[in-house]
């Protein structure tokens, strides 16, 4: 490879965190049709920041946090910020307890299944444990 495009993959940092944030920004410039900025208004190219201009009009704009089980969408705003909260339990019937007190017995045979390349006898296995 030669060129500006080598210049750039050679010095970029190859880390997942770095190409995940990267990621991050450029969709984020794509789909606010701007660009982000570090906290100096300028572009940085070593920001983890993302940097927005207006606070998001519509669900498709907010930002999505969480972790599978609780999450939110924030849509900005410095005098009024909105977020829009989930949790699991509002759509499975109410709180439960997620930990099977039998999983544990039943991990190294998944585990071997899997390395068996058995996906759904493992996942059989590790529903009826």
């Amino acid at each position: 490879m030669a060129g500006p495009l080598a210049k750039l993959v050679s010095d970029w940092p190859c880390s997942r965190r770095g190409f995940i944030a990267g990621a991050a920004a450029l969709a984020a410039a794509d789909a606010t049709g701007g660009s982000v900025h570090g906290a100096t208004g300028q572009p940085d190219s070593d920001s983890t920041r993302l940097w927005y201009s207006e606070p998001a009009r519509t669900w498709e704009e907010a930002l999505p946090v969480g972790n599978g089980r609780i999450g939110a969408m924030v849509f900005g705003g410095v005098t009024d910020e909105r977020i829009q909260l989930n949790e699991d339990t509002l759509w499975s019937g109410g709180p439960y307890d997620p930990v099977n007190p039998d999983a544990r017995d039943a991990l190294p045979a998944v585990r071997r299944l899997i390395e068996q390349r058995e996906f759904a006898s493992a996942r059989l296995l590790r529903t009826n444990a």
